[in-house]
């Protein structure tokens, strides 16, 4: 098992650029949520490619009409099916109920790239493994990570920053 190292920093570039990151992320589920409700779904698949966090798919309480509808794949996600598959008397149905999904469908993609370059890490640290978490909490960014960057962040012990996200998980309760 790999260790896993604890660090934060203050630093404003690296606050902003988690903020953003969160932002966006926060963007991704309101445009998704409302995705959702247009197709009448509630349950939201998200794509976590590290370092990508995108839309990946919904999931409906009843199965959709497998006609219409591609079966569920092994995460329950359906999809409209194409409407090159569709004769003749269904094709134009099947066409409008594609080109909307795909109108409407959340394309905003949150990397945090930005972040890793800031801190002095990149993707490919973690390709073959590790882990990577962080979140933003009274003007500090946490970071808990297998890896070891060599920059400015203050190593702590994990007990700190067990503190600090109890106290951030009771404010975002709040």
């Amino acid at each position: 098992m790999a260790e896993v190292n604890y660090f934060k920093t203050d630093r404003a570039d690296v606050v902003a650029a988690v903020n953003h990151y969160f932002t966006e992320r926060q963007l991704l589920t309101d445009e998704s949520n409302v995705f959702a409700k247009k197709f009448g779904s509630d349950l939201v698949m998200y794509r976590t490619s590290f370092p990508d966090f995108s839309f990946g798919g919904l999931v409906f309480k009843e199965q959709k009409d497998i006609f219409r509808w591609t079966k569920p794949d092994e995460n329950r996600i359906q999809r409209p099916r194409p409407a090159t598959k569709f004769k003749t008397k269904d094709k134009a149905e099947q066409q409008k109920l594609v080109e909307e999904w795909y109108a409407a469908i959340p394309k905003r993609k949150v990397d945090m790239t930005p972040i890793l370059k800031l801190i002095g890490l990149c993707w490919s640290d973690f390709f073959l493994g590790g882990s990577f978490s962080f979140f933003e909490f009274d003007g500090f960014v946490y970071f808990k990570t297998s890896r070891k960057p060599d920059v400015f962040l203050i190593e702590i012990l994990a007990s700190e920053l067990q503190a600090a996200h109890e106290a951030w998980k009771a404010q975002a309760a709040a």
